[in-house]
């Protein structure tokens, strides 16, 4: 998306904390496939953790994206499949990590000891880590958990989110739920987001995802730039997606909808 890069002043630095924010089914994750595939084309580290979809799924996600295939295609021709996987690193250079755990059965601190065993097993340096989602890992801080204490594990889970990309001077994007009402906003702000808005004020760039079911029956999205510590927000970028083949990209400017 390099509209956003430029809203950004240049992209997501090392030691930030960018949270992609929308109601269930909205695209999540292949956000999170994309930003992870736009870093390995530039011969990036990314070290996928997914939480909630099996980690062959997501793999096999990075796989539709890298081909530009079709699931469809890549039955017909898996040869194919694997041989433009293959030029693809063979050209770039990056590097994909991708681990998963149940929901809730994960800390940070558990993510960052696989990191560590790459780092010092691989010998690598992480440039990006994508955490898919936030919301379901749990916290190493606070163990009591029930419905007073979910707030408080929420800001504790973001914050050593946070903490663990200045750890690795790398960045680290995630993502988190709204609540229920969200669904049929058609612009969705920070005070929308699930259980804690202490994940807002942790986050470096809060970054939701909206669309009307007219824009997604379209094919089309809306990534509006709903907070920031260091950049003008409130612009949206309208984004096209292929859910089979996990692709998304900013459209084309159009008149008068670069910005709102």
């Amino acid at each position: 998306f390099p509209r956003l890069d430029k809203w950004m002043d240049g992209g997501m630095d090392p030691g930030t904390e960018t949270v992609f924010m929308a109601p269930p089914k909205f695209g999540k994750s292949t956000v999170l496939v994309n930003i992870g595939y736009a870093n390995l084309l530039r011969g990036k580290t990314v070290i996928h953790f997914t939480l909630e979809i099996n980690e062959l799924k997501i793999m096999w996600r990075y796989g539709k994206r890298i081909s530009w295939m079709a699931t469809r295609d890549v039955r017909k021709d898996p040869r194919e499949f694997r041989s433009k996987i293959k030029k693809f690193y063979g050209l770039h250079k990056g590097e994909l990590f991708v681990k998963g755990y149940p929901p809730k059965a994960a800390t940070v601190e558990v993510l960052k000891s696989y990191v560590y065993w790459l780092v010092n097993r691989k010998q690598i340096k992480p440039d990006l880590i994508i955490v898919d989602y936030g919301d379901l890992l749990r916290s190493h801080n606070i163990k009591d958990r029930n419905a007073d204490s979910e707030r408080l594990i929420q800001g504790d889970v973001f914050e050593s989110l946070r903490a663990m990309g200045q750890e690795f001077d790398c960045t680290l994007v995630t993502a988190s739920q709204c609540n229920r009402a969200a669904a049929s906003k058609p612009i969705i702000h920070m005070e929308d987001i699930a259980e804690s808005y202490q994940k807002c004020m942790i986050a470096d760039h809060i970054i939701a995802i909206c669309g009307t079911e007219e824009e997604r029956k379209k094919k089309r999205l809306r990534l509006f730039f709903a907070g920031s510590r260091e950049a003008e927000t409130g612009r949206t970028l309208r984004v096209e997606f292929d859910w089979d083949r996990s692709r998304m990209s900013q459209v084309k400017k159009e008149e008068g909808h670069e910005s709102s």
